[in-house]
């Protein structure tokens, strides 16, 4: 039998491995690394089986990908870890996730989703062994695909270990899914590295990027974590306490040093608030000290309160009650003195308290301070680029990157061009104020889905002109000659002028934002040619275009509305454009981001494909490799090779 060749043993492994063991508690330490493969399919069995016995099944099957990926990985990099059982550390973790979330359809609905998603895009390693042991930066590529993978597990664990996790999960997970997309897409670079056989160069951009781009989502992360937890404070306005507290210990101290002895230390010698005080469970879950007023009660409150908050073991809530001070004597007060500080010190506690603030009525005042801002811009420029800009945030199928909103205002249709001119200057969120954020990896987000509800319920923005605005702009940008371009030099120059920087979202989603825009035309008078003209003018556009693959479409099993037909008359470039997209939309899972309508072109020499997984160009003509990088930052790998 052949001898496996010599391989290097990476320390990023380790390095991976020892990080994801220290975050963890002991018991689940003890508990993962005993865990197997087998025991975990028994777990699973025994899920189906009480599942179907309560007449409640779900779609396991879901997770059988992600086990045949993790099985092929592990016999990849017990090689490196020199180590067989390493992959306990995943089997073990995920049954005890699945053990935690069964008792809540949504939860578990959700990590079964997760675990298929994260099997899409995961890299495919076995049989690249012999290209692994040759580059020995391909072996940095599967220790970042196994830090993903332990990441995931970590935030996921803390998530779901929530005590009352029907009341959190929601908004837990949802402040998770920008760190989970960003190990997706993580995981698919990864994905494309290994299967294109990438070079030292490429993986050594690839690493630089992700470098940055980890430093920059822990950047975003705190500072979006600081602000929503300085709204939450806001919101709940409690007295402040900590202030009090802050004001008697400074007095304490200063009464020790004029009598030269600690003024209060007594009561934490007192076997009663010994037994209070020890983290074992007391006698007693009350303490409770009675004097006449003035004895020093508040004295010895504060005592203990700074024991225990120099202890930092757990969090620690307090209230200063004053008989003379209304605010400070009711029991509001004191919940809202309490929660504040627990929230302030349990970070998981902010994401459910956030959205608890913005569902208040309180969050619409800002929402329409914020439109009657926009609205009443003596700038005519900066209140359409705010119009815009809401326009397809709020009708985009995924949160659009900076880069690809930029792309998208450059975009001018009338001159089929992606002008740079165009580009903001300005933040977004000084043209659309608080309505917006700009979340850890750079996607831009309304700030909450009340705010998309609140624009157009308000008539702002209806939502058949947002879906209007992007497909006007998907369909023209799609038409544009850089898509059929097949020569080098030409291809070149519009990776430079940013051309490519909106490919991924349009190619992806212009078959949801064309039948979105004739649901949403239901009802609506196109008031005005204009709205009628722009509509016709880029089905037209788009479907000479693509006039020999939209020939295949077939008849829609959904039938366009006759009135909406009707107003559009009877265009028959629009009943192809429907009839393709709904076709297409019943074939495929739109979370895969597959093309619909192929987007490469040939010419003697030369084959030209552009992919949606990672802004991936592939130019086939001679043997030669080199990396551009376009005007809009987005990272592009040219691979150049004989066809």
């Amino acid at each position: 039998m052949a001898s496996r060749p010599p391989i290097t043993k990476p320390n990023g492994f380790h390095r991976a491995l020892a990080d994801f063991q220290n975050r963890l508690k002991p018991a689940e330490r003890q508990q993962f690394k005993v865990t197997t493969l087998d025991e975990l399919k028994v777990t699973i069995l025994a899920i189906q089986s009480q599942q179907r016995s309560r007449k409640k099944m779900m779609h396991m099957g879901r997770l059988v990908p992600f086990l045949e990926a993790m099985e092929q990985f592990g016999k990849v990099i017990e090689v490196f870890l020199n180590v067989s059982e390493v992959l306990a550390f995943v089997w073990g973790p995920m049954k005890l996730l699945l053990l935690t979330a069964i008792n809540w359809t949504e939860s578990f609905d959700t990590l079964l989703d997760a675990y298929q998603r994260i099997a899409e895009n995961f890299p495919i390693f076995e049989g690249y062994q012999s290209t692994f042991s040759q580059n020995d930066k391909m072996q940095s590529v599967m220790e970042h695909a196994w830090s993903n993978i332990l990441e995931f597990h970590i935030k996921a664990l803390r998530i779901f270990e929530q005590s009352m996790l029907k009341q959190f999960f929601r908004s837990l997970w949802k402040d998770f899914k920008t760190r989970f997309q960003s190990i997706l897409d993580d995981l698919k670079r990864q994905k494309e590295l290994v299967e294109s056989h990438a070079n030292r160069y490429h993986i050594h951009n690839y690493e630089n990027d992700r470098l940055k781009m980890l430093a920059e989502f822990k950047e975003a992360s705190v500072k979006r974590s600081a602000e929503r937890k300085a709204f939450v404070s806001q919101w709940i306005a409690a007295p402040q306490a900590i202030i009090d507290h802050e004001h008697i210990c400074e007095t304490l101290r200063e009464s020790s040093e004029a009598t030269q002895r600690p003024m209060g230390q007594w009561i934490l010698n007192h076997e009663d608030v010994k037994s209070w005080l020890d983290k074992t469970v007391p006698k007693s879950s009350t303490i409770w000290v009675t004097a006449i007023a003035g004895a020093g009660k508040t004295v010895l409150a504060s005592v203990m309160i700074d024991h225990l908050k120099q202890r930092d073991t757990e969090p620690v809530g307090f209230f200063y009650c004053k008989h003379g001070d209304p605010k400070k004597r009711t029991l509001l007060s004191f919940l809202k003195s309490t929660l504040s500080q627990l929230v302030a010190q349990q970070d998981q506690l902010v994401p459910y308290y956030y959205d608890e603030a913005i569902k208040s009525g309180e969050i619409t005042l800002q929402y329409d301070r914020n439109l009657h801002r926009i609205r009443n811009n003596p700038n005519h420029n900066q209140r359409a680029m705010a119009e815009k800009i809401l326009s397809l945030v709020l009708c985009s199928r995924r949160p659009l990157r900076s880069r690809e909103l930029q792309a998208a205002i450059s975009i001018d249709p009338q001159e089929q061009t992606v002008d740079s001119t165009l580009r903001l200057s300005l933040d977004m969120r000084d043209i659309c104020g608080s309505l917006i954020e700009i979340i850890p990896g750079g996607a831009v987000e309304l700030v909450h889905a009340t705010a998309s509800t609140y624009i157009q319920e308000l008539g702002y923005i209806p939502l058949w002109m947002a879906e209007l605005s992007m497909t006007y702009i998907c369909l023209n940008y799609l038409s544009y000659e850089c898509f059929g371009e097949t020569s080098k030099p030409g291809i070149l120059r519009y990776i430079h002028e940013g051309y490519f920087a909106f490919q991924d979202y349009a190619i992806a989603h212009w078959t949801d934002h064309v039948p979105a825009l004739l649901e949403s035309l239901k009802g609506v008078a196109l008031d005005g040619q204009s709205h009628k003209d722009d509509i016709i003018s880029a089905f037209t556009l788009f479907a000479a275009q693509y006039d020999a693959e939209l020939a295949f479409a077939g008849k829609s099993r959904e039938m366009l509305d006759v009135e909406v037909l009707r107003q559009l008359d009877h265009n028959q470039h629009v009943v192809s454009l429907w009839e393709h997209s709904t076709n297409y939309k019943a074939l495929t899972d739109d979370r895969k981001d597959k093309i619909s309508i192929a987007t490469g072109s040939s010419a003697p020499g030369y084959h030209v494909t552009i992919s949606t997984k990672a802004s991936l160009l592939i130019v086939t003509d001679k043997a030669t490799t080199i990396a551009m990088t376009d005007l809009s930052a987005v990272t592009m790998m040219i691979v150049l090779r004989q066809k």
